[in-house]
Parts: structure tokens; C-alpha cells; sequence
């Protein structure tokens, strides 16, 4: 439905309407209420407003059906903690809206999939309230204007099962006991923060996809993969700084057969070197254990073969049982 109203009242005859999208430039109210006489209405969308739209949730414990609602680049959205919690809402979609600030004490307990994307939120309360949404599948925070700096695993409830954290600013973590025990978490994408090190160790058996590209990651103990866990690894775009050491785990783990490694879509390799200046830089980084293998026997030597300064001391060894035995040979 577009326009240029201010509210909107739909004729309840129109009893099999699933769906209902709003877009008005000048629309400022909003309520639920409103639509709780459509059975099988399941979502709402309200699109492009340019005033502050005062929205009451009040409605959805009625709506048997109601799936989610969108509410998505509007001027402003006015709301009160009381009316929001209070609702039965089972999904809120927040996109590119004027919102100057969440509290996640406001949640209400029947939200499954929560989404806060580019609303130019500036600040935020309660994360640790997430906890207690005992029925919250997905979360979905990207690009506010606020940085979070420091995530805590344990604001997550244990029913999370796909998290996104993209461009927040986060930069280190805390409660990775609590991350382990997320054993329903399958997807954690935390791609384009300021993250300098992730301990993979911690990774629940649940989790099917891992996104840590373009980040500011140095080193990656792939090491301490659990044993018999499959699941993709994306690491592009962060400085790793290569060594042998990396180059035997990240062979290892290619091998192992349990961790799919995501490719940059532009160089088509999983990681690229920091340390230019290092042969390892020209390491084919790709998913071929067997080429990086045949390329380390006449680089670096890493795996079997012996590095340069090891083969000068083996020289200097063998020259010496020379001399030793050619100095006996004269008296015998």
C-alpha cells in the first residue's frame, strides 16, 4: 500500500490478506492492533516514512499467525520499553531506521530472530539481558554507529543458533566457557571488526561456519581446532603474519579433512601472508596440501626437508667426521 497517509485503517473483509506492506513518506502511526482482526496475516513491512512514526505493539498476543514485522528506512521510530516487552512479538526486523538507542531489557520473552542493521544506533543497554530470551534463534547486529569494543559470550542464550556481529567494533572477547556451551550456536559471523585474536579451541560441535575475514588477526592457532569438527573457516582479509608453524597446521588441517577453508572471492586463496617480505607470502595458500607440500620442498623446507641454516650446520658437522677420520687413517 503506498501513499502519502499519516495512518492506515485496512478493511477487515479482506479476511485472507498474509501479507501487508506500508510505504508512506508522511505516515507517523503505527499500530498492531489494528491488524489483530486478519487471522492469517504473517508480515508487515513499513517502508520510507520521512516523520517520527509512534509505534504500539500492543496487538500481536492475538495474531496466532504473525510471523514478523519490518520496519525498515524510516525517519524515526518512537516506542515505549513497557509496550514492546510486553508483546508477543516473534520477529522485529530494524534496517536502516533513525534509532538513537536499544535496550535489550525491552526484548520481549517470544522473540526468535531479532535484526538491528545500520540504524545509527549511538546506545545501547542491557546486552547481557539477551540471556534471558529463552526462545532467540538469531541476532543480527550490523553497522551502528555505536562500538561495542568488548562482546561477552555469555550475554547469549543458550537456545542461539546464528549470530552476527559485522562492523560493530568489536575488539576482544570474554566468557569463551560460554561460547563452548552453546551447543544449538551452528553459524558465528564476526567479519570487519577490530578483533586481534579468536581462540578456536572454543568453538561449540554445533557450529557449522566461523567468519573472522577482515579483521586484525596475526596469528591463528589452527592447532587447536577440536579434533572431528567439520565446519568452513573464513579467515581472508586479516594480517596474518605466515610461519612454518602455520604452514604445517594449515596443511594438517587441509588433510585432516574436517575444516573447509572460504576462499577470498577476489585472490581465490584463504589467507594471504602480512609478511610480503617472506617467501611464505608465495606459498600457493590455497586448498591443495599436496601443491604447498611440492612448493615448500624447494622454498622454505618447513615439513621434511631441512631449512637452510640447519643444512649449514649438518655441512659443518659432517666436515668435521671427515677431518677426525682422516686424522686417524694416518696412524692405522
Amino acid at each position: 500500500m503506498y501513499g502519502n497517509f499519516s495512518e492506515l485503517t485496512i478493511d477487515p473483509n479482506y479476511v485472507e490478506v498474509t501479507k501487508v506492506k506500508i510505504e508512506s513518506a508522511n505516515l507517523q502511526r503505527f499500530q498492531l492492533e489494528d491488524y489483530a482482526v486478519f487471522a492469517k496475516l504473517r508480515e508487515i513491512t513499513v517502508d520510507n516514512s520521512e516523520q517520527v512514526i509512534n509505534v504500539n505493539f500492543t496487538g500481536a498476543e492475538k495474531m496466532a499467525n504473525f510471523e514478523n514485522i519490518d520496519f525498515s528506512n524510516n525517519s524515526m521510530l518512537n516506542y515505549s520499553c513497557e509496550n514492546f516487552k510486553s508483546s508477543n512479538l516473534p520477529n522485529l526486523y530494524l534496517s536502516s531506521n533513525s534509532i538513537d538507542e536499544f535496550d535489550f531489557n525491552c526484548v520481549p520473552s517470544t522473540m526468535k530472530d531479532l535484526s538491528l542493521y545500520n540504524n545509527n544506533i549511538s546506545t545501547f543497554r542491557s546486552f547481557d539481558s539477551l540471556r534471558h530470551l529463552s526462545q532467540l534463534t538469531d541476532l543480527t547486529w550490523i553497522w551502528n554507529s555505536v562500538q561495542i569494543n568488548r562482546f561477552n559470550f555469555g550475554w547469549l542464550p543458550i537456545s542461539i543458533q546464528r549470530v552476527t556481529l559485522s562492523v560493530t567494533g568489536i575488539s576482544e572477547f570474554e566468557g569463551y566457557e560460554s561460547l563452548r556451551n552453546l551447543s544449538s550456536l551452528g553459524y558465528l559471523n564476526l567479519k570487519a571488526n577490530n578483533i586481534t585474536d579468536f581462540n578456536i579451541g572454543y568453538i561449540p560441535p554445533s557450529l557449522y561456519q566461523l567468519v573472522l575475514d577482515g579483521n586484525n588477526i596475526t596469528e591463528i592457532s589452527l592447532s587447536a581446532v577440536p579434533p572431528s569438527h567439520m565446519f568452513q573457516l573464513s579467515i581472508h582479509g586479516n594480517p596474518i603474519q605466515c610461519t612454518c608453524s602455520l604452514v604445517r597446521d594449515y596443511v594438517q588441517t587441509l588433510e585432516s579433512g574436517y575444516v573447509t577453508f572460504l576462499a577470498d572471492w577476489i585472490t581465490g586463496q584463504p589467507l594471504k601472508c602480512a609478511n610480503n617480505d617472506s617467501k611464505l607470502a608465495d606459498y600457493p595458500w590455497k586448498t591443495d596440501a599436496a601443491a604447498i607440500k611440492l612448493h615448500d620442498a624447494s622454498a622454505l623446507c618447513c615439513f621434511d626437508c631441512l631449512t637452510e641454516e640447519e643444512t649449514d650446520l649438518n655441512d659443518v658437522f659432517r666436515r668435521i667426521v671427515s677431518q677426525i677420520f682422516t686424522f686417524f687413517a694416518r696412524f692405522f
